[in-house]
């Protein structure tokens, strides 16, 4: 047996050498291809973010979403599941599950604009649901049970931008994703600068809190393979990150204005949200978007909780005398 596979190495061997010497191609390794990075100065690049976004006045599409649960482990195989019941250790997974939805946006007269995203299974009673009007927010999100163990939690609050969201308190705002995507509200804005730094591949925009230069409200990376807006990130007073929307595969969407002239504005069709105090993501999927088309307003009429079990989220101490 041992001399047949000697053989049959040998064999192999002189074949490979036969073809080589007849000049037969060898495998190559492709080349990876070169990225041409674009430039564009600090004014150019914001009056680019402001004219997209600015078009933009209502938003409707359809929403695949999936969850991703960093606190739920869930284990990897039956052998695993055996083990986790027998309490000893066991390999796992992130806990993923897929539901689908809507995702609504309304620019209103000023900030906070209206907001609902939501999204459900019919195979299980895992749901999303995100709400905000103004100040006031609704909200439910998978991972959260309410007290009394039966259901998730639901949350009723007031949004202080992105002042108050003290530690322990769930730091998950439905205005967070107004803030992520309508640029134009963002920068320039009374009260804020902005300064530019230049990376490899990124240009970085650091929305500045006047009076407080070491402080950043938000930051904006865009790609200079393409000069599209790739991460944008929102933060506290505090210098805390609080969201993170991270945009891919842009499309443009056309539309006619009130004054008849056609125009178009260009939106990412995938996003990754993040919430770093969280042990929940999303991967969004977008799709049948429809921009500035009217939306119902039953759309955006607040849930009925009065037989919910709520938590109350950012109530502010008399102390602290915040104002919007």
């Amino acid at each position: 047996m041992k001399d047949h596979i000697r053989r049959v190495a040998r064999v192999a061997a002189v074949v490979a050498m036969v073809s080589m010497l007849a000049g037969c191609p060898r495998p190559t390794v492709k080349p990876e291809e070169e990225v041409t990075y674009l430039s564009a100065t600090r004014e150019q690049l914001m009056e680019h973010l402001v004219s997209n976004t600015s078009n933009l006045e209502t938003l409707s599409a359809k929403a695949r979403v999936l969850l991703l649960v960093y606190s739920a482990r869930m284990p990897k195989s039956l052998a695993d599941q055996k083990r986790r019941s027998l309490g000893k250790p066991f390999r796992w997974v992130i806990g993923r599950r897929e539901v689908t939805g809507s995702f609504l946006l309304e620019r209103t007269a000023k900030r906070p604009r209206k907001v609902k995203f939501y999204a459900s299974s019919p195979n299980t009673r895992i749901s999303l649901y995100m709400l905000g009007l103004g100040h006031d927010f609704w909200l439910k999100v998978p991972g959260v049970e309410s007290r009394k163990g039966t259901e998730e939690a639901w949350f009723r609050g007031v949004y202080h931008d992105h002042k108050y969201r003290p530690a322990g308190e769930l730091s998950i705002r439905p205005q967070d994703l107004a803030d992520l995507l309508l640029l134009d509200d963002l920068i320039p804005a009374e009260g804020r600068m902005a300064g530019m730094e230049q990376w490899p591949e990124y240009y970085v925009i650091n929305v500045l809190r006047e009076g407080w230069d070491e402080l950043l409200f938000s930051r904006i990376w865009i790609d200079r393979s393409d000069l599209r807006v790739s991460h944008h990130q929102l933060f506290t007073t505090a210098g805390d990150m609080i969201a993170e929307a991270r945009f891919r595969k842009y499309r443009w969407y056309s539309f006619t204005a009130n004054d008849g002239t056609k125009k178009r504005v260009e939106l990412p069709t995938r996003l990754l949200l993040i919430w770093p105090r969280e042990t929940l993501r999303l991967i969004v999927h977008l799709s049948n978007v429809k921009v500035n088309e009217p939306i119902d307003p039953k759309h955006f009429r607040p849930p009925d909780l009065s037989n919910k079990d709520v938590r109350m989220l950012g109530v502010v101490p008399e102390e602290l005398e915040l104002e919007f």
